[in-house]
């Protein structure tokens, strides 16, 4: 487990909650030490590289352990759970009761142990639906996916970006439209007051606003709708035909316990199936992308 490098300066002077009372005080639990001593050891700690097994059992550490963990405790895990009660977290793998296979986050061979977790605050333990490991799916080399299921309130706000109407200009291109605007603007040119004394600019205005009032009575506008500014679904049943296939021989690959043969066997058809996979995704996304510029040359037309 590899801890944030970040230098921070804040620092709690006491462990929170009752975890004063909850196990005798350490020399590693900065009790003791000036708040300038616990910063500068939080920050030691910050750059340590340790390998933590904090075990199946809670034993002393019943407010940040659930309980259900795998393997036996080390030094190392010892420490991460003081530093977890200090800071009033919880190891969050440890909460829900899984079967070995979901709780092994690095796997070689025969050894298997739990070296990869979630702190989070205590409070926000009710947030948690589940954690738990994906046997068959492998984040780097040998070492298996962790989730968390949470569940985050919060408020929609709908916001919709409208455009402003538009003259539909195009519409002059029929000879029917064409002529009632035609006819229209000449009788209101003939309405129209006595330029001479008119600056350039205010004939100018008075005759743009005409022709805007005029092309809206016989033109017509635009709704205004917002813009749709949304990527094309390229994930056709195809693509999803090949993921999943994908899927499915990489689980067997995962799962094959025979000799070397076998399992050789297994690793080159999941390969074959990775490359079809990613010639799949290929071809949909360069046939979605040319289909959204065609999409949008044509709209660009009728404007």
């Amino acid at each position: 487990m590899r801890r944030n490098k970040k230098k921070s300066t804040r620092a709690r002077a006491s462990p929170a909650g009752d975890a004063q009372g909850q196990h005798p005080v350490t020399v590693e639990s900065g009790r003791g030490l000036s708040p300038h001593g616990r910063v500068r050891r939080k920050t030691q700690a910050q750059n340590e590289v340790i390998l933590t097994h904090v075990g199946a059992t809670n034993e002393g550490y019943e407010r940040v352990h659930g309980g259900w963990g795998y393997g036996s405790r080390n030094d190392d895990g010892d420490q991460l759970l003081q530093a977890a009660t200090t800071f009033n977290l919880a190891v969050e793998n440890t909460w829900f009761q899984k079967r070995p296979e979901h709780l092994i986050t690095y796997k070689s061979g025969n050894h298997a142990t739990q070296i990869d977790y979630f702190l989070i605050k205590r409070s926000k333990l009710v947030c948690v639906k589940n954690c738990k490991v994906l046997p068959g799916e492998a984040l780097v080399t040998q070492h298996r996916l962790l989730l968390m299921d949470i569940t985050i309130s919060y408020k929609y706000l709908r916001r919709r970006n409208r455009l402003s109407p538009k003259i539909r200009w195009r519409m002059l291109e029929s000879d029917e439209y064409a002529g009632r605007f035609r006819e229209i603007m000449i009788e209101n040119i003939f309405e129209m007051k006595d330029m001479k004394e008119k600056s350039a600019n205010d004939c100018w205005d008075e005759m743009a606003n005409s022709l805007r009032k005029t092309a809206k009575a016989v033109l017509g506008e635009s709704k205004g709708k917002g813009i749709i500014d949304k990527d094309t679904w390229w994930w056709n049943e195809n693509v999803q035909r090949e993921l999943k296939e994908k899927k499915n021989t990489f689980k067997k690959w995962q799962l094959e316990r025979g000799n070397e043969s076998e399992k050789q066997a297994r690793k080159n058809e999941y390969r074959e199936c990775k490359k079809k996979a990613t010639k799949a995704v290929a071809i949909a996304r360069s046939d979605a992308q040319l289909e959204k510029k065609e999409r949008k040359i044509l709209s660009m037309s009728d404007v």
